[in-house]
């Protein structure tokens, strides 16, 4: 498998699709690449077994993905990027064990760059899933990966990576940009934050210490979930 091969599809999707932030909307993407989405649930009974016989997440069918809508958010966001993968890397058919490997590794490369994992400052894998709308499953691979990459490029980033790079960079910003918002009371575009207003909404509107408390407990909540579910690491 060449990974160079498949974080320069992942580039080529972003281009092509004009994706500046993160999380990324699956269906726009696979609908400028002339595909129709359907969920399952949206199939008549008949249909609907077949669909689950097929896969229980997501698959390909001539000009259709159908995915399974029952399934969490992030796994569904994940199998709607393995698609994606398949139509972008040309799998043919039938698939065979490595094109699902090269999909899987598209698909976590596509949701979660490393350089932008980096560029967000994400201390741990609980950090990837919020930020990036993903999996803990995912977002633990992503970050022990992220953490391989930053070995690598701790000195100097690759030609790829200073060509991704200036993709997310904005110039109003100034640099790298991973997310990118509305104030909520006067639409302003916001970089890099979770805050949901500017710092001008902020001094009429801001937040009371009892809403930064709840934000705090459910980070705290969200790491003990992630424990039961994977164990600590």
């Amino acid at each position: 498998m060449d990974y160079n091969i498949i974080k320069l599809t992942t580039l080529e999707v972003f281009q092509k699709c004009n994706i500046k932030s993160f999380p990324i909307d699956c269906t726009e993407v696979l609908e400028a690449y002339g595909m129709k989405v359907e969920p399952y649930s949206a199939q008549k009974p008949r249909k609907y077994e077949k669909c689950m016989s097929f896969s229980k997440d997501a698959f390909t069918l001539k000009k259709t993905v159908y995915y399974n809508d029952a399934q969490l958010p992030g796994r569904i966001y994940f199998s709607l990027a393995h698609e994606i993968a398949h139509i972008a890397l040309k799998h043919s058919e039938p698939r065979t064990p490595m094109h699902e490997k090269e999909a899987d590794t598209f698909a976590s490369y596509f949701i979660a760059p490393r350089i932008a994992i980096h560029y967000a400052a994400c201390k741990n894998y609980v950090h990837v899933a919020k930020l990036f709308d993903i999996s803990f499953e995912a977002a633990h691979y992503a970050f022990n990966d992220y953490r391989r990459w930053h070995r690598k490029s701790i000195h100097t980033l690759d030609a790829l990576d200073k060509t991704i790079y200036n993709h997310f960079y904005n110039k109003e910003y100034n640099g790298f940009v991973y997310r990118i918002a509305n104030c909520h009371f006067c639409g302003q575009e916001l970089y890099n934050t979770e805050e949901p207003h500017c710092k001008k909404c902020e001094k009429l509107f801001h937040s009371s210490n009892h809403y930064s408390s709840y934000s705090v407990h459910n980070d705290d909540f969200l790491i003990a979930e992630s424990n039961w579910l994977y164990g600590e690491h």
